[in-house]
This record gives C-alpha cells, structure tokens and sequence, in this order.
C-alpha cells in the first residue's frame, strides 16, 4: 500500500508541474462541484444548455473493523446551470453492497444542493453552496445514514489560459439524531461523523483544443467535536474527460486514500454526461 500511495503522490504532482507548463490550449472547463462528488466538469461550450444529467458508476473497495467488502455504486444526477449565476441540482444513488460476502441492494440518502458562482474578477469567481442529504435511504443495510446533514461551503475558481484551479472548505454537521448504526448495522457507504471540516482543491488542463481533460484533486477531511481515534482522512484522485460529442461528455477516475487513517481501500468510476 506504500509503494501505491508514493507512486500515487509523484502521478498527482507531476499533473500539478504539467498544469502551470501548459498554457496555451482553449476551451478550459472548470469544475462545478460540491466538496465530495464531482461526477463531471462543467463545459464552456455548453453554453446554451439548461444544465447536465449525469451517471457515474463507481466501484468502492473498504476494509474496516466493522467487516470487509465492497459495493458498486450508480450515482445520478440532475444538476440546472442555467439561473444566472446560480445552480441548482440533487443526485441519489442504488448501491449494491457486499459485506463478509453478504450482498445487499438500496438506495442511498438523496441530496439536494444549490450553488452560486460570483466573477469578481478577470478569470476569477468566488463560489458558494449548501448542501442538504435527507434521511431517506436504505440505513437499515449499512447503505445510508438515518440522519439529515448539511453541507456548507465557500470557495475560488480560476479559469486561466490552459488550466482551471478550484478550492474550496466548508463545514458538515448532522442536523438530527440517529448518525451511524441503526439496528445495529454500521454505515458502509460513505461514512462520515456528525461534525467534519471539509476541503477539496482541483486542478484541469484541457488537452487536443479541450476535447480531451485530464485532471487531478485532493480531499481532506477532519473530524471535530468528537473523540475518535482516526480524526484527519485525505485522498487524491486522477481524472480525465473526454467530449464525445458538443453535449456528451465520458470521464474515468481513479482514488486513494494519502494517509493511514482512510475510510476505503481504493474507488474507482466511469461516467457520462448528457447537456440538455
């Protein structure tokens, strides 16, 4: 797992080196995203556009305390672009989870969210949002939590001549009890605690006059307010889009977890996107 983490901090840095020495290509999407899923970038040539559906399969490995095992993970999501400078959307998604070679099949918490993106200057825009998850899902499976939560965030987004930069922190609480077990059934499926500071950076560099992107992410994690021993959780991923066509979009991405406390072995996910 070391060699895996070393090898993958050098891939992440040599996109960052790569990022600021290529300068010259046109058509930079940014990405349009909250602090954990970002299905797909944004494209500047969708301009006439209402907005995206969006599917992205994910295949999630974990090893815990709790049991072993994996799910697959079919995240859809239907995301509005077109209010100003506002955003509005919500995804949901059926999992199918295996535990200690038990299977089980739901449906995740659906979230709703709402996002605005304010230019305050020459290729710079200060962004915003809140994200709300509503206890819907299947909890009792391990599959979703049986609590609401929201996700509040700010942040900056550059879109320069040949690279896009996002950063952007923000604050998770649980708004009601009821976090983690329910029927004695831990959460699998994206667990996270009640209070977590939350921080993600981005970087894209457009590639074949934009039609080919690849990219690379951090995400950090920090449980506060709790007495737990794992309490700072970072991963990175490698990314890359390619425009099939003026309205559809594929992209491919691989995680790891940075650091020892980590919440999944490894995910990795294929998507598409459909403007409308």
């Amino acid at each position: 797992m070391l060699f895996f983490r070393v090898l993958f901090f050098r891939a992440i840095g040599t996109s960052l080196v790569a990022a600021f020495l290529l300068t010259s290509a046109r058509g930079v999407a940014e990405a349009n995203c909250g602090l954990d899923y970002c299905p797909l970038p944004e494209d500047a040539k969708a301009d006439l556009s209402l907005g995206t559906v969006q599917l992205l399969v994910r295949h999630v490995e974990f090893s815990s305390s709790e049991g072993d095992g994996s799910y697959w993970e079919h995240l859809l999501r239907l995301e509005v672009q077109r209010f100003s400078n506002w955003n509005f959307g919500a995804w949901i998604a059926p999992i199918v989870l295996t535990v200690d070679d038990e299977t089980r099949t739901g449906v995740s918490n659906p979230v709703f969210f709402v996002e605005r993106r304010e230019p305050i200057a020459d290729r710079w825009k200060l962004l915003g949002g809140l994200q709300l998850e509503m206890p819907m899902g299947d909890s009792h499976s391990g599959i979703a939590s049986s609590h609401s939560e929201l996700l509040s965030y700010v942040g900056v987004a550059f879109n320069g001549a040949g690279v896009a930069l996002q950063a952007q922190g923000g604050f998770a609480t649980s708004l009601s009890e009821g976090h983690g077990h329910v029927g004695g059934n831990p959460v699998f499926v994206n667990p996270h605690a009640d209070q977590e500071v939350q921080g993600r950076a981005s970087l894209i560099v457009p590639l074949l006059d934009g039609k080919l992107q690849p990219g690379a992410q951090l995400h950090g994690r920090m449980v506060v307010m709790e007495e737990v021993e794992d309490r700072t959780f970072l991963t990175g991923a490698l990314s890359v889009t390619y425009q099939v066509t003026t309205m559809a979009r594929l992209q491919g991405r691989v995680e790891l977890p940075l650091t020892d406390a980590q919440r999944f072995d490894w995910r990795a996910g294929l998507g598409i996107g459909l403007a409308f």
